[in-house]
């Protein structure tokens, strides 16, 4: 039932694991409000612009996802609401933008189409035209020394399929494993060295900055585009999430939760964990049909989020112990009911 997040991030002979370090994550909704763009914590699916990840006053900021709804999509770095850092801007056709972006521009970026072929580059934001030769190369150990050859094993050796410069990979290019990794991206003298994707079989991928084949600034993304793990210059960011189901009743008063249950019983939360109760971001749905999506803290409500009535009207803010601390009161319309300011209601 529980689930911990950890990968390993492995490439040539550079091995470490990387875990996740999520911290005041959210989700957000896009709207425009008399031609000005503002973000909020509820909206629709279907028609709104999507964020999920790390929050700062109410903005995008630190690592998430934007999904848009033509499909394409942003997986990255984000500052006070603008792409800016590493990230990865994915189109429905399957062309991408990837590396570094600074304040919503390219940067340090590599353009390649559906086919996984260059077709731009970025290089502190001005475009340049590549001419480097491509080619074909094999990377394997001879009398225990690794090198890199014009001939190999195609199902054996490593294989580079991209820009070639004294019979080393130099430029962009494709590396693949036997065991079905691959690594798309920069490489300087035979190494990872500059922006790229590592990719694994499962559908996870480490997204950003390599350096002499090690991660950099690197953030990692399992196969439902979760953001699991983060580099910084280099430096590994540890934590341990938690996420999982639990069933809760009431008896005597007190809310009691369990790994197993029904949620005719009381309600089913689905979310992070900590000591067998819910504590950070997570949805909880009762049984008589509300919803409560948002920040949980020792099992209760605690921090922002919205609660959702049968009918449509809404709670949106700040809880604090399973009340309302700083809440406005939204009928089905979107219409303001009333408001509470911490802890008193107006």
């Amino acid at each position: 039932m529980k689930q911990i997040l950890i990968i390993t991030f492995a490439f040539l002979l550079f091995t470490t694991p990387l875990f996740a370090q999520v911290q005041e994550s959210g989700v957000l909704y896009l709207w425009e409000i008399s031609e000005e763009k503002i973000w909020k914590s509820f909206g629709d699916d279907e028609t709104q612009q999507k964020y999920k990840g790390e929050i700062k006053d109410g903005k995008p900021d630190g690592l998430g996802i934007r999904l848009f709804l033509d499909g394409t999509k942003y997986m990255g770095q984000w500052q006070a609401g603008q792409k800016h850092g590493q990230g990865t801007l994915s189109f429905a056709d399957g062309e991408k933008l990837t590396g570094e972006w600074r304040e919503d521009k390219e940067w340090n970026i590599i353009k390649y189409d559906a086919d996984g072929r260059l077709k731009d580059k970025y290089v502190e934001g001005v475009k340049l035209v590549n001419n480097r030769k491509a080619g074909v190369l094999f990377f394997r150990q001879e009398q225990d020394i690794w090198g890199w050859y014009e001939s190999g094993d195609e199902v054996k050796d490593y294989k580079y399929v991209g820009e070639v410069e004294n019979g080393k990979p130099n430029g962009w290019g494709l590396f693949t494993y036997p065991s079905g990794e691959m690594y798309e991206g920069e490489y300087k003298d035979g190494k990872t060295h500059g922006q790229g994707s590592f990719n694994y079989p499962d559908g996870k991928r480490g997204v950003g900055e390599f350096r002499e084949n090690k991660p950099w600034n690197v953030t990692e993304f399992d196969n439902e585009s979760n953001i699991i793990g983060e580099y910084l210059e280099g430096v590994l960011k540890v934590e341990v999430i938690e996420e999982g189901i639990l069933f809760t009743y009431k008896e005597d008063g007190k809310w009691i939760w369990l790994e197993n249950g029904d949620v005719g019983d009381g309600g089913k939360y689905e979310g992070q964990i900590e000591n067998e109760k819910p504590n950070g971001r997570g949805s909880l749905i009762y049984r008589n049909g509300t919803r409560y999506v948002g920040e949980f803290k020792e099992g209760r409500w605690n921090g922002e989020g919205t609660f959702t009535f049968p009918d449509g009207e809404k709670w949106v803010g700040e809880f604090s112990k399973d009340a309302p601390w700083n809440i406005s009161w939204y009928d089905k319309d979107g219409k303001i009911i009333a408001k509470w300011s911490d802890g008193v209601k107006q």
